[in-house]
């Protein structure tokens, strides 16, 4: 597993990984950083999606495809749980797909999307995003307005800082990011 620290510019970021290897990526229209779900944001109320995972018809796409989505706690209650499986709301995003326009589906994650980011674009910083959720599990059919679950990261955002930035150990996010 490789960790990566990044320097940010207007125009292009650099990527440093432990091994120093250096990548330049610019940014464009699809490339964009996104920010951790740092105390205190102010995101816009749609979340977003983005993968290469199945479509409606079950093929995989060369195109990576996004998706607006709404979180609803209810649906996911009780919906999910089983042998292997417990709702955790404090750690757990229930979010539905908004339907497709002129189309019969909704559009979600799907099966090759997990692992993607669940996104809110931020709304006081100008094309910045936070990743909300990790894209975890959802029903089988995809696109049919049934809710996915989606791996709440701020629950684990002290685990995050304690891997990726040691030195911060023991202090609040808040002081690391402020």
């Amino acid at each position: 597993m490789k960790f990566y620290n990044y320097v940010c510019t207007s125009k292009f970021s650099v990527l440093r990984s432990r091994g120093f290897t250096y990548f330049r990526v610019f940014f464009s229209e699809f490339i964009r950083p996104a920010c951790l779900p740092v105390p205190g944001r102010e995101i816009e109320y749609d979340l977003i999606i983005a993968g290469w995972g199945e479509t409606g018809s079950r093929a995989r796409t060369d195109v990576l495809l996004t998706a607006e989505l709404l979180e609803n706690k209810t649906m996911c209650s009780g919906k999910f749980e089983g042998k292997n499986f417990v709702w955790m709301d404090k750690a757990m995003i229930c979010a539905v797909g908004k339907k497709a326009h002129n189309k019969k589906h909704h559009a979600d994650s799907c099966k090759g999307d997990s692992g993607g980011p669940l996104m809110a674009l931020m709304s006081k910083i100008k094309c910045s995003y936070s990743i909300e959720g990790i894209v975890s599990r959802g029903p089988s059919n995809c696109g049919q307005g049934h809710p996915g679950i989606y791996t709440r990261v701020t629950h684990y955002l002290p685990w995050i800082l304690e891997n990726v930035w040691p030195d911060t150990k023991q202090q609040d996010p808040a002081d690391i990011f402020f």
